[in-house]
C-alpha cells in the first residue's frame, strides 16, 4: 500500500471549486423547477413567499458563492490534512 503524505493544497482547492460550483448550478436547476411545480399546482402565495424573493441575479450568483467556499474549503481540508499527516500518518491506498 502508498501512503498519500502530502496534498497539493491549490490542487485540491480547485477541484474542491469546481464540485462546489457544479453543485451550486444543480442547486439552481432544483429551485428552478420547485418553483414552476410550485405555480403550477397552483400552491398558496405564502408558501410561495420565499421562493418569489428569488430573482434571476441571485440565482446565478448561487454557482459563484459555491465555487468561492469550495475552493477556501479545499485550501483549508489539504493544509489541515498536511498538518496531520505529520503527526498521524496520511491515508494509505493501494494502487
Amino acid at each position: 500500500m502508498k501512503e498519500i503524505k502530502k496534498l497539493g493544497i491549490l490542487s485540491l482547492g480547485k477541484i474542491a471549486a469546481a464540485l462546489y460550483f457544479l453543485a451550486g448550478i444543480l442547486m439552481v436547476i432544483l429551485v428552478v423547477v420547485l418553483k414552476k411545480i410550485a405555480i403550477s399546482i397552483s400552491l398558496p402565495t405564502e408558501s410561495l413567499t420565499g421562493l418569489e424573493k428569488l430573482t434571476t441575479g441571485i440565482l446565478l450568483l448561487i454557482p459563484i458563492w459555491q465555487l468561492i467556499i469550495g475552493f477556501v474549503a479545499g485550501i483549508v481540508i489539504a493544509a489541515l490534512y498536511n498538518l496531520l499527516a505529520k503527526y498521524i500518518g496520511g491515508i494509505k491506498i493501494e494502487i
